[in-house]
């Protein structure tokens, strides 16, 4: 049972994952694509919060040992290529913004 019990929870993740974007897009039909995934980002990161609380409540916490100067650049790159996606995305749905409102009459 103990090497079954990961193996479920992966399919269930999996499964609940490609169900979770029809049900919200029919849910939540006027929102744009960007603003869909951001709430269910927003949404997952508040559910993982409270499981955080529920664990340290209940006390199956484990203890995380802090970040040491040595292992900063791995985990900041990470971040830093985030923040430029998230750059990118914005300058270049800014110019094509502008492309479509110059080309129409």
């Amino acid at each position: 049972m103990k090497q079954t019990k990961p193996i479920f929870f992966a399919i269930l993740a999996a499964a609940l994952y490609a169900l979770n974007s029809p049900f919200s897009k029919l849910l939540l039909s006027g929102l744009s694509p960007t603003m869909l995934a951001a709430l269910l980002y927003l949404g997952a990161g508040i559910g993982l919060f409270f499981v955080g609380v529920i664990k340290r409540k209940i006390g199956i916490a484990e203890l995380e040992k802090p970040l040491t100067k040595k292992e900063l650049p791995s985990a900041s790159f990470p971040a830093a290529l985030f923040i430029m996606a998230i750059g990118t995305y914005f300058v270049s749905s800014e110019s094509s913004d502008s492309t479509i409102k110059k080309s129409s009459p």
